[in-house]
């Protein structure tokens, strides 16, 4: 056993107080000041999460579904209290104890992962430190965070830890390996954003197909067999922890948006469109903004006071009225629509991987000889094809042949992997500038391919900029300044080409002189370390500009309760729904949750039955009646603090019966069939679910009644009387039969849910007196957080076994690896024995 030196972390505590600094620095407003950053998809989410936290504030368990949204969904995927899964308390510190939209603190989490990562890959200390801050702070992180996408940003923060485990296992650290991985694949797989750890997972696969060449290369595929059998061993463990929240996100994906549709007229699609996957697919040109930021205009949260349009809409705005700061504002955002020119809608940045650091990955895909070379320089093209979306042929053939790849949208989200893997082969790069092994030729010549393509790439946007097409999807809204618009266009290309290739010279020059022995190691690392920082520092405050931080009231202004909604709360009535006709499309706007049960939401898996329900019945005056049976006892119209709320007469209630029923043959009958019945007195039902109908006639009983007596998202009670068997429906949204929802007849006997009327539930209840409770009860969810237990205590186990181990038998270990160049150390040389026989001939004189 060897004795553990503490001495040895003292590197990693400064390596550690540097990531607090940085992070607290970049988010100093919210750090020092109490303020906040406005994050639109953190709003969203309060919003849809609000009916959930509220319940679990009163009774202290979270509801599995809820009614703030879409007049009834699941809630997996919008917040779900697991507690079978014992990973969270590691989650929790790693995060000091705040949660994911702490941005500070996830970044500084970032840091830490990309640190351990470099370490491993047996970078020094000092320039790991540097690599882990860049990519804590990197483009792609802050355009998350700008835009509140919380889970994306924890996902992308865990990741150089979810690389970590099978570096380690393939070079022999099997159960260390093992246990990192199962422990990070559990805290990848909870942070909740799948279609990340999805692609890392892709990414992964490529390591081992590589891993594998090798080790059957060398003959020892024994040793590859024990490391991919305990990684898949942990990756189950890791899959396994979040059992309660993937085996019910599964079973729900199959009937949103993302699952087939019973349509005919949709063919039985599975999955997403390719329209919707390739709505934000990054154009290939566009990826000059990785070394060339503004090459496409920049993004709409940018900062464009220095620009000629900015200039322009400020005194329209103030013209206007508008005070100062909402004018300041309503200018950026604007400017920022115009002046980008690319093929998506629109973007919040260009994202930037960041001159010197793509300089440094052309340099370690030239220098580095590793697998580790080649899995990074293929993963970082990957990934980028993966962005490219619609625009490259490769992804039309993975969405139809690949699994789950159709299941994903947003695919310029792959960025962020590649942005990891520029920011690991740079940092390599520069390690190998300082190897011993490799001759100062090989060095140079790296050196000089690396400062001509990507100071090639700057001088090519330079020379585009004068003659490239600059036309903007947005460019009709501002054709009487169109003229100014792309003159701001080619500036901007100019400015950031000329200033990333002066990083690129300047770093370049700084390698070039420690190769020629002018310059030592450490100053070497230190200088492109804070060129590489400051650089990224720089460009992120053009986005997180001082304006951008709020008190926290101001930030949340808009989700208070205007009169209309006190108003509406007032209402007694336990369970009722709103349609907010106020804020644009309510399919596309959560505001409402926040007070009230909504028939409206955003998110961008709706459930597939609800999507074409109101695909086929959009909001109208002729199809009120079927919001109606959705039970939307109140509509908001008007505009603002004039805003009112009326209700409306064709609402039906929590429940009601109908004597009158439908069965059709198939699904595009029964959604067609609303176009003519009467929801209050009809019925129609697809044949498949109406084995509860068969040989049924209901009377019509004037004296019978159901209503419902107590409500709970996850449980409601009815109570009702009728002297004959009445067919009932109720305002709820149907979910398939089996996967939770069960009526149950005086606590006692389950009654079958049918599915009617395309999107609601219905049963056929017998005469007399009863009380009905229908009970959400999925068994996925129930099942699934025992199965977490185990394999959670299983992941940590393995996790502390593979740690103690590794202590015990190795220590910590070394961590400087900085080293001075051949003529560096030939000039030290040289003047140590210069030194020593000046000294031995001074002796001699003296004597």
């Amino acid at each position: 056993m060897n004795s553990f030196d503490f001495k040895k972390i003292i590197p990693h505590v400064i390596a550690y107080l540097a990531f607090v600094l940085v992070s607290f620095l970049l988010f100093s407003p919210m750090v020092f000041n109490g303020k906040v950053l406005s994050q639109g998809d953190v709003i969203r989410a309060r919003g849809m999460a609000k009916e959930i936290k509220e319940i679990r504030e009163s009774t202290g368990e979270a509801p599995l579904w809820t009614n703030a949204q879409f007049a009834g969904m699941p809630s997996y995927q919008i917040h779900q209290t697991i507690d079978g899964n014992y990973l969270k308390p590691i989650n929790k510190v790693l995060l000091w104890g705040q949660g994911i939209i702490a941005s500070e603190f996830v970044v500084i989490l970032a840091m830490f992962c990309c640190y351990l990562l470099l370490l491993v890959m047996k970078v020094d200390w000092k320039l790991a430190a540097f690599g882990s801050i860049f990519y804590g702070i990197s483009s792609y992180h802050i355009d998350l965070i700008e835009a509140g996408h919380a889970t994306k940003m924890m996902t992308f923060a865990l990741l150089p830890a979810l690389y970590l485990g099978p570096v380690l296992a393939f070079r022999g650290k099997y159960l260390l390996g093992g246990g990192i991985f199962a422990l990070f694949t559990g805290l990848h797989i909870y942070a909740n954003h799948i279609q990340i750890t999805y692609y890392a997972f892709i990414m992964l696969a490529v390591l081992g197909i590589i891993e594998l060449v090798r080790h059957a290369r060398k003959g020892n595929l024994g040793d590859f067999g024990k490391a991919a059998g305990i990684l898949v061993v942990a990756a189950i463990l890791g899959v396994a922890a979040n059992t309660s929240k993937l085996w019910p996100t599964y079973e729900y994906a199959e009937v949103s948006q993302r699952g087939k549709s019973e349509l005919t007229s949709e063919k039985g699609s599975d999955g997403l469109t390719k329209e919707y996957i390739w709505e934000w697919s990054y154009g290939i040109a566009e990826t000059m903004t990785l070394i060339v930021p503004q090459f496409m205009g920049g993004g709409r949260f940018q900062n464009h006071e220095k620009t000629e349009t900015y200039e322009i809409f400020y005194r329209n705005f103030l013209q206007q009225g508008y005070p100062k700061e909402a004018a300041k504002s309503a200018a950026n955002a604007q400017t920022g629509g115009v002046l980008y020119h690319g093929d998506q809608i629109f973007v919040g940045m260009g994202i930037y991987f960041g001159a010197v650091i793509c300089f440094l990955f052309v340099l370690g895909a030239v220098l580095v000889k590793s697998n580790l070379k080649l899995w990074l320089l293929i993963s970082a093209l990957l990934s980028i094809s993966f962005a490219w979306g619609g625009h490259f042929f490769l992804n039309d053939i993975l969405v139809d042949y690949f699994p789950l790849f159709n299941k994903f949208r947003a695919v310029s989200m792959a960025l962020g992997l590649a942005q990891l893997s520029f920011v690991l082969l740079g940092i390599l790069g520069l390690q190998h500038i300082m190897s011993k092994d490799i001759a100062t030729e090989a060095k140079q010549k790296a050196l000089y391919i690396a400062a001509g393509v990507t100071g090639g790439l700057c001088v090519l946007a330079l020379i585009l900029s004068g003659g490239m097409d600059l036309t903007g999807l947005n460019d009709g809204s501002v054709q009487q300044i169109i003229s100014q618009v792309k003159a701001d266009r080619v500036s901007l290309i100019r400015q950031d080409a000329i200033r990333s290739l002066i990083l690129i010279l300047i770093s370049a020059g700084v390698v070039w002189a420690y190769l020629k022995g002018s310059l030592k190691g450490l100053f070497m690392v230190v200088i492109v370390g804070l060129l590489m920082v400051g650089d990224m520092f720089q460009f992120d405050k053009r986005y997180l500009y001082s304006e951008k931080f709020e008190e926290p009231r101001e930030a949340t202004a808009d989700t208070n309760p205007r009169p209309v909604d006190e108003q509406i709360k007032a209402d007694t009535d336990p369970h009722y729904r709103v349609l907010d006709l106020t804020r644009g499309n309510p399919f596309a706007n959560v505001l409402t949750s926040y007070h009230h049960k909504s028939i409206g939401g955003y998110h961008s898996a709706k459930l597939k039955i609800f999507q074409e329900f109101i695909e086929n019945y959009p909001l109208s005056q002729e199809n009120m009646d079927l919001f109606g049976m959705l039970n939307a006892k109140y509509i908001i119209q008007g505009n603002g603090a004039e805003a009112t709320a009326s209700r409306n007469p064709q609402a039906l209630g929590n429940a009601w019966f109908v004597p009158n029923f439908q069965i059709v043959d198939n699904a595009d009958q029964e959604l067609a069939a609303l176009a003519t019945i009467n929801p209050g007195t009809q019925a129609v039902v697809q044949k498949k679910y109406g084995a509860p109908l068969e040989g049924q006639k209901f009377a019509i009983d004037s004296s019978a009644y159901i209503r419902l007596t107590n409500y709970h998202p996850d449980r409601m009670s009815y109570e009702y009387s009728a002297s004959s068997p009445q067919l009932a429906l109720f305002s709820e949204i149907y979910y398939p039969e089996g996967l939770g929802w069960k009526l149950i007849l005086d606590g006692a006997e389950e009654i079958p849910i049918m599915k009617a009327n395309y999107v609601l539930r219905s049963a056929v209840l017998p005469a007399g007196k009863h009380t009905l409770e229908m009970r959400f009860e999925p068994r996925s969810f129930l099942l699934g957080e025992n199965i977490s237990r185990v394999a959670s205590i299983l992941g940590l186990l393995m996790f502390f076994g593979g740690i103690v181990l590794f202590f015990r038998e190795n220590g910590l270990p070394e961590v400087d690896r900085i080293h001075d160049s051949e003529l560096s150390m030939q000039a030290t040389k040289k003047a140590k024995v210069k030194a020593t026989v000046s000294k031995k001939k001074g002796k001699g004189k003296k004597k």
